[in-house]
């Protein structure tokens, strides 16, 4: 039995697996990966209904100022950073898919952030789109609960993530005309300022872009090899990547300041040998933070930790109750209103014996048969409202991150 198989991957995963380590190239320090493909799959192009849905976004972006602003910066960034290139629409036909695309918005409260996301899973109808013609392959991640557990294991924690993780990584040129998508003619003046025209040109990617259904196979694949490659020289970081890093942020832990350091040096030279910018550190090591301070890196004394809200100052662990209470105040008490049980994030189950009220309320109102908006009983508002009230305190409840044992 092989090792892949005793971590439970079928045939076709390994198979998949190994085609990536046998297609190893680099370009320009940069790993270079093609797209895995299903057999007996042909994928006819999806053109006429990308245009359909860019003429939409057209109509979205010219009613909506701040959305044409966001779509423009970041298409302006894809360019200016080569992630994706001019490509003639007529100029190929077989083997082309084209990416419909809108934009979404993610973060709490003040700190909300916006990206574009490119539709994979498009298709003509009775056609198969991109997703259905790809293999995912196995999942290389390590569990999202055990990778939590062991940051709270040692005094010292440190995390940081891989700026544009996907982005990072090179695409092979026979794969990038099924990146294709629609967007406008971008020039430059004579001063260096850029101009979006109203022109819509086809473009693809140069880069590997997420909403594939491999780009996360893709990438992790591309960061354990790395590791297993470099093992010898950075042992270290190489040892911790296996099982510190979920997509591309990376979550660790030292005993003390000399190990955190240790571990932000080596793994920072371990992801530059295939142009892995890394960012967003934050650590409770007063003295690595101070050296990133002298470097000039900014430093947030609250941060996110797959999600999980790390207050680095206290070194506590906590739960931001506002996008829950902020939803549970909108209209009146509707069980639809009850849902915003579920936008609470709580992967370690720290606040469980709060949040059970809130789902034992929504688990009430299934029971009683209420409609989705229809007024809940007296009972269950009563309750539904003096919950939502105590979930304010939530934000004094901090947790220590460090269990206090190694």
């Amino acid at each position: 039995m092989t090792s892949h198989q005793d971590k439970g991957w079928n045939t076709k995963d390994s198979a998949v697996l190994q085609a990536f380590h046998d297609s190893f190239k680099t370009e320009d320090s940069r790993r270079v990966v093609s797209l895995p493909k299903k057999e007996n799959i042909t994928l006819p192009t999806n053109r006429q209904n990308a245009e359909n849905r860019f003429r939409s976004l057209e109509t979205r972006l010219r009613k909506n100022a701040n959305l044409r602003h966001v779509y423009y910066t970041h298409m302006l960034d894809y360019m200016q950073r080569g992630q994706v290139e001019v490509v003639d629409p007529d100029e190929k036909q077989e083997g082309t898919f084209y990416l419909p695309h809108h934009a979404v918005s993610k973060g709490k409260q003040e700190d909300i952030k916006w990206r574009i996301v490119f539709d994979a899973s498009s298709h003509e109808r009775g056609a198969p789109s991109l997703n259905d013609a790809l293999e995912m392959g196995p999942n290389l991640l390590p569990e999202l609960f055990a990778t939590l557990l062991r940051f709270r294991l040692n005094p010292m924690a440190i995390i940081g993530d891989i700026h544009q993780a996907f982005l990072q990584l090179q695409l092979d040129e026979k794969d990038r005309d099924l990146t294709r998508f629609f967007w406008y003619r971008v020039t430059r003046d004579d001063e260096g300022n850029y101009n979006t025209t109203d022109e819509v040109i086809c473009y693809r990617f140069t880069r590997l872009p997420f909403g594939l259904t491999c780009s996360p196979f893709l990438l992790s694949a591309s960061v354990r090899e790395l590791a297993t490659t470099h093992k010898d020289t950075f042992p270290t970081a190489a040892t911790l990547v296996d099982r510190s890093t979920f997509m591309g942020d990376f979550v660790a832990g030292a005993e003390d300041d000399n190990g955190v350091i240790a571990i932000y040096y080596q793994l920072t030279a371990l992801m530059r040998k295939y142009s892995f910018p890394m960012g967003k550190w934050a650590s409770n090591s007063e003295l690595l933070t101070n050296i990133w301070k002298v470097g000039g890196l900014e430093i947030k004394p609250i941060t996110q930790v797959l999600g999980v809200s790390w207050d680095i100052t206290r070194d506590t662990l906590f739960t931001d109750h506002r996008d829950v209470t902020d939803k549970a105040h909108e209209g009146p008490s509707t069980k639809r209103q009850l849902q915003a049980t579920s936008r609470f994030y709580d992967p370690m189950g720290l606040m469980s014996p709060v949040l059970i009220t809130g789902k034992l309320i929504f688990q009430d109102s299934w029971c009683r048969g209420v409609g989705w908006d229809e007024l809940l009983p007296d009972d269950l508002g009563t309750r539904w409202s003096n919950w939502v009230k105590l979930l304010t305190d939530l934000l004094d409840i901090h947790i220590p991150r460090w269990v206090g044992a190694s």
